[in-house]
């Protein structure tokens, strides 16, 4: 997060709500926001979508997005989505996500992933 704290973090692009918080953006440019996360970023389209609305409301580059990689099919698609956006400058990685994707189990203090299965 900026050492300011002024992050949102996006709803999953195929629900209702991904607009209405993308728009924060675009409604707050002015103000303190400098970076977004888009959570459960599966593959490019999601940043390429992402990255052509922030361009079609005039926000500059160096505005950043994070992608949240929390599937499988994030894991296997890192280095496209890495390189979709010259907004993407660092990727966060969702682990209890991920571990609910691939059908892992948790011990159960949920330190540690117990069982893969796949």
């Amino acid at each position: 997060m900026p050492e300011d704290g002024k992050q949102v973090r996006l709803f999953e692009g195929e629900t209702l709500y991904f607009l209405d918080k993308l728009s924060l953006v675009w409604n707050h440019q002015s103000s303190c926001l400098k970076e977004i996360m888009l959570p459960k970023t599966n593959d490019e389209h999601d940043l390429i979508l992402v990255d052509r609305l922030l361009d079609s409301k005039g926000i500059g580059k160096d505005f950043e997005v994070i992608p949240l990689l929390e599937t499988a099919a994030g894991i296997q698609n890192v280095s496209r989505i890495a390189a979709a956006s010259s907004r993407v400058k660092r990727m966060a990685f969702g682990s209890i996500d991920f571990a609910l994707d691939i059908g892992a189990g948790q011990s159960e203090n949920g330190s540690r992933c117990s069982s893969w299965t796949r």
